[in-house]
């Protein structure tokens, strides 16, 4: 039973650190995007 609930814990510390890089790369990559966004229509309108 112990190693039942270490296991399970030990796979809710696995997802939360998988969704907390996930998150960090995500919102990186939509930063880099809006910015490339706003480097690209402003070279366009000039």
């Amino acid at each position: 039973m112990q190693a039942i609930d270490s296991d399970t814990v030990n796979k809710r510390e696995l997802l939360n650190k998988f969704c907390k890089m996930y998150w960090r790369v995500r919102t990186a990559f939509g930063t880099f995007r809006a910015t490339a966004r706003r480097l690209f229509i402003g070279n366009e309108n000039n």
